[in-house]
Order: C-alpha cells, then sequence, then structure tokens
C-alpha cells in the first residue's frame, strides 16, 4: 500500500488517540471499581486493552480507515452507555465533544459527517431521556449553552477537515504535474504503471508503455531560444493529449522526453499510436506560431508481458527501442528488436531536419 501524507496524518492521530484512551480507559477502570460502577469499570477496561494493542500494531495496518471505523464504532458507543447510567452526572457530557472532532479527523469528510451525525443525535437522545425531569439541567440558558458549543466543535471540525482534504488536493496536484505542459511528471509514472498493470492483469489485457524524445531538440533551443523550445514542449504535450484516448496516460518525464501508457493495447496498436503521434507532428508547420519550426520525434515501445513483468524491464526496453529509433536515422518508431521500415526515412539525413529550412 502506497503511503500517502493522508495516511500518515491519519495514523499520528490515530495512535494519539488509542494512547490518550487506553490512559483514559485505566483511570476510569480504577475510579468506576470504587463507585460500585463494576460493569462499566469492565467494559473500560477491555477498551484500554484493546486501544493498547491497536497502538503496538498500528504502524502495521493496511485498511487504516476501517480500522478506524470499527474502532469508533464502540468507543462512542461505551461513551453513550456510560452517559445513560442515571449514576454518571452530566459533567461528563463533555467526552460527546470528541465524537465530531475525532470522527472527522479519522474518517475523512464525508465518512466522518455520518459518523458524527449518527452518535451526536445518539448523545442528544441520551441527554434528553437522563435529564428530561431535571429543570437544572433542561432550561434554556444550560441547553443553548450546549447546542452552541456543539455546533461550533462540529463546524469547526467540518470547515477544517474540507479545507485541509482541497488543499491536499490541490499539493498532490502539483506535485504530480509537469508545471510547463500540464502532462504527468515523472514521480506519478510507477504508481499509475503499476495501477493499470494490475487492472491489465485480472482482465487479462494488453499494456503497453511508449517512450518519445523529441530529434535535434538542443538545436531548437540554441537557434531559437529556450522560451522557444519550452512552446515547443507545450504544442508537443497538447499534440499527444489530443491524439491519445481518454484512458490512456501520458508524462513528461523531462527536458524533451515523454512517455504515455496505453492500458488495453498491444505491440501493434502501441505502435499504430507512437506513428500517428509521429507523423501527426511532423505535419504541423509551422509549430509555433511566426517561427518555421517543425520538430520530429523517435519512440520506443514496449509491452507487458513480452518485454517484462515489471516497470523497470519494461521502461529498460522501450529505451533501448527509444535509443535505436534515434541511431537508425530519428523520426521513427521501434517496437520490436529492430527499426521498421516504412515511409519515416526523413530523419536519415546528417543534418538536422528541424532547422533545415533556416540554417
Amino acid at each position: 500500500m502506497a503511503v500517502t501524507p493522508e495516511s500518515l496524518h491519519q495514523r499520528v492521530i490515530f495512535k494519539v488517540l488509542l494512547l490518550m484512551v487506553s490512559g483514559a480507559g485505566i483511570l476510569y477502570f480504577l475510579i468506576n471499581i470504587q463507585r460500585g460502577l463494576v460493569g462499566l469499570a469492565w467494559v473500560e477496561l477491555a477498551m484500554s486493552i484493546a486501544s493498547l494493542w491497536l497502538w503496538r500494531n498500528v504502524d502495521a495496518l493496511k485498511a487504516l480507515r476501517l480500522w478506524s471505523f470499527l474502532y469508533l464504532i464502540p468507543f462512542f458507543s461505551i461513551i453513550l452507555f456510560a452517559l445513560s447510567d442515571p449514576r454518571i452526572s452530566y459533567g461528563m457530557f463533555v467526552w460527546v465533544l470528541l465524537i465530531p472532532i475525532v470522527s472527522y479527523l479519522l474518517l475523512g469528510l464525508w465518512r466522518g459527517f455520518a459518523m458524527a451525525c449518527l452518535f451526536m443525535t445518539l448523545a442528544a437522545i441520551v441527554y434528553i431521556w437522563r435529564f428530561h425531569s431535571n429543570p437544572e439541567v433542561i432550561n434554556t440558558v444550560v441547553l443553548a449553552n450546549v447546542m452552541v458549543c456543539a455546533a461550533a466543535l462540529w463546524a469547526f471540525s467540518h470547515i477544517y477537515e474540507s479545507s485541509r482534504e482541497r488543499s491536499q488536493r490541490i499539493l498532490l496536484k502539483l506535485a504530480s504535474i509537469d508545471a510547463l505542459t500540464g502532462l504527468y511528471n515523472r514521480l506519478r509514472l510507477t504508481e499509475i504503471f503499476n495501477r493499470e498493470r494490475q487492472q491489465a492483469e485480472v482482465q487479462r489485457q494488453p499494456l503497453s508503455l511508449l517512450l518519445i524524445d523529441l530529434d535535434y531538440f538542443k538545436k531548437i533551443n540554441d537557434h531559437y531560444g529556450h522560451d522557444t523550445g519550452d512552446q515547443v514542449l507545450v504544442a508537443v504535450a497538447s499534440h499527444i493529449q489530443r491524439n491519445i484516448r481518454r484512458r490512456d496516460s501520458a508524462f513528461r518525464l523531462g527536458g524533451e522526453e515523454f512517455c504515455i501508457l496505453l492500458p488495453g493495447s498491444g505491440r501493434e496498436e502501441a505502435h499504430v499510436v507512437a506513428d500517428v503521434l509521429r507523423t501527426g507532428l511532423a505535419e504541423q508547420h509551422p509549430l509555433v506560431a511566426g517561427l518555421p519550426v517543425t520538430p520530429t520525434l523517435s519512440a520506443g515501445v514496449a509491452t507487458l508481458g513480452d518485454d517484462g513483468k515489471d516497470f523497470v524491464h519494461l521502461y529498460s526496453m522501450a529505451d533501448q527501442r527509444l535509443y535505436l529509433a534515434k541511431h537508425s536515422g530519428r523520426n521513427r518508431v521501434v517496437s520490436q528488436g529492430q527499426a521498421l521500415q516504412g515511409d519515416s526515412v526523413a530523419g536519415e539525413n546528417a543534418s538536422s531536419p528541424v532547422l533545415q529550412a533556416t540554417l
């Protein structure tokens, strides 16, 4: 399971809660034994022991949200069970204020909202049932204070979690998107490949990887400047996005190198996609307004199974074929052990085809 900032955040909070509950459980076990609340005392001790066990093992838990959900149900239920005892004073109802805070922190925005709704409603029912005949507790001032305080904590918890999740989504997007082209960056490649590989294996579908490199890109930068080079990269990224399916994933790996994952596409289909990108790019003239820049690309294709079972082997094979395409004349696609022959021979000239018209 991938470790995300969100899972780390929730794991730390869960560990703090477990320690707090284990300590409080032992304390209240001793207090309630002395007060004669034997049943409640043993329930609290059992919760304390369970909390200590979870605390020792929390770092190894995979389904953290599920474990949090399964833990909070008995935890909140014990709070309500204790508060329903006539021998417990109404001051213990302050524990109810933990419900929305802990629910949001451990379960996220909407799961936390649902959990808080359920147990806060039950807590209100228990409160009214316990004290409906006690005018000192059930009066306008007391009820107003309790309701306003509970509503404020609930609202702050909801707003905090909503803002935190929104900020995290923005940060994750910024961390995984190439700022220049808007494509995924190298950081997301392995993660998305592993996801697509699992689906391909389950559905018994092919999966191919394309590595693409622009030919003579350094000469574009040297002759026209890096600003123009950046415009070329943006245009190439746009060209790639227009010519792949919604299910495909495109990446800029750095410099002038791109990668495309093609789920459901075997070697032949991937070669066709790469060649469509190649020929379409060569026909864009001028690519950058006002400048006769016509870059070409070379590509290497690798397919899951035939060329490797994991990302490292698949990437290595595609890289070798990209290298072969470069050293076989450029402006071509290689999807097997040798360069495929066809009409992609424009790159065989010794001079750069990008700059022939202007140099």
